[in-house]
């Protein structure tokens, strides 16, 4: 006849959602953040362009994460082969990845630098407070700079993660797979060669 009580941010199952701005000032999404979610993944401000051109926004919604009691948070995402977003402007990528036409630049030396110095720089600006992180992001359908210098460079970007962020484990992230006409499976077998 124990009296038995759980509390889900002690327990080592996590339980997660993406946040974004809304953070900092939607009082039912705090609520209920608090109350049901022990776990964060930043959805878009630490990727390399946005981070880059303001790193504010990321440092704030993960302030107030771990305010809001989060024992445990992703970082998203160290590589994204995006270079522009949807709306056909915004950088998702370093500008200096890119030539002035928006395409991938031709050096992948020079590119692999960027990369390297991009995973280094955003490792410690939040070490100590990342649990895990996703060092690539949809590289089944996001491909600028390996279509441009070959999958290869996704084995420097793991060991360079690995190296930076030395107590964190690591992922690979994606979404197609799990959509009607999505990628095949093999496809990603093809790019882990």
């Amino acid at each position: 006849d124990a009296d038995v009580k759980f509390s889900m941010f002690e327990t080592e199952y996590k339980i997660g959602t993406a946040i974004d701005s809304t953070i900092r000032t939607d009082k039912e999404l705090q609520a209920k953040l608090n109350r049901y979610f022990n776990t964060v993944v930043n959805e878009h401000n630490m990727k390399w362009g946005p981070y880059v051109q303001n790193s504010a926004p990321a440092r704030e919604q993960i302030d107030w994460a771990k305010k809001l009691g989060m024992k445990h948070i992703r970082g998203h995402a160290f590589v994204w082969e995006k270079p522009i977003g949807s709306d056909g402007k915004t950088p998702l990528v370093a500008p200096q990845a890119l030539k002035e036409d928006g395409t991938v630049i031709d050096d992948k030396e020079q590119l692999q630098k960027y990369i390297k110095e991009w995973i280094y720089r955003l490792a410690d600006d939040y070490a100590g407070e990342i649990d895990e992180w996703d060092v690539v992001n949809e590289i089944a359908t996001k491909d600028a700079f390996r279509k441009v210098h070959g999958d290869d460079m996704m084995d420097d970007w793991f060991k360079w993660a690995d190296e930076a962020t030395t107590d964190s484990l690591l992922f690979y992230n994606d979404f197609a797979h799990s959509y009607v006409n999505a990628i095949p499976t093999e496809t990603y077998g093809d790019i882990y060669k």
